[in-house]
């Protein structure tokens, strides 16, 4: 798969939902999972691949100075089909943020802090999932991408995009 950069009509679209649990929405699971390690992501939509599915991947390893993974920041892989956050939080959270879709740039975005996401997983068991901090941001970030929505459109009022930091991952 190659990720859809910015402009592209996919990018600003709905997503159709997810219908069809099968062995070929697993592939398309493994594969996406293969896309997004290779462009050192922590997330990463089905439109970001050109499909127009209500599918996103979430798999968070951050790394020590040493190359070591931090487990206990660790988020592990899950897929999600059809998310709908529920609830969230007041309390608002900024954090700089990049995407893979606007490759070596990044910008400040205000999100709840906290939330609670309603969905599937890739075979079609319902899942309710309860995030804060990187989780949340994750989701939110790929959630917004299902609803064809880009981050840049939610940077913080006065900032822009600016070039990302060398060793910044993408979401």
């Amino acid at each position: 798969m190659t990720i859809v950069i910015e402009p592209s009509p996919v990018l600003h679209q709905v997503a159709q939902p997810v219908t069809v649990f099968d062995d070929a929405l697993k592939a398309t699971v493994t594969t996406m999972r293969q896309t997004m390690h290779a462009a050192n992501g922590m997330g990463l939509a089905a439109p970001q691949v050109g499909l127009s599915q209500q599918l996103c991947i979430i798999e968070y390893l951050p790394k020590d100075g040493e190359g070591k993974l931090i487990e206990a920041d660790a988020i592990a892989f899950f897929a999600l089909a059809n998310p709908k956050i529920t609830w969230q939080s007041a309390q608002q959270i900024t954090m700089t943020e990049g995407c893979l879709s606007l490759p070596g740039l990044e910008g400040e975005v205000t999100r709840p802090k906290r939330l609670r996401v309603k969905g599937q997983d890739e075979t079609g068991n319902k899942l309710v999932i309860k995030a804060s901090g990187m989780l949340a941001r994750i989701l939110q970030h790929e959630i917004d991408h299902l609803n064809g929505v880009l981050y840049d459109s939610k940077l913080n009022t006065g900032t822009q995009l600016r070039p990302a930091q060398p060793d910044r991952k993408g979401v």
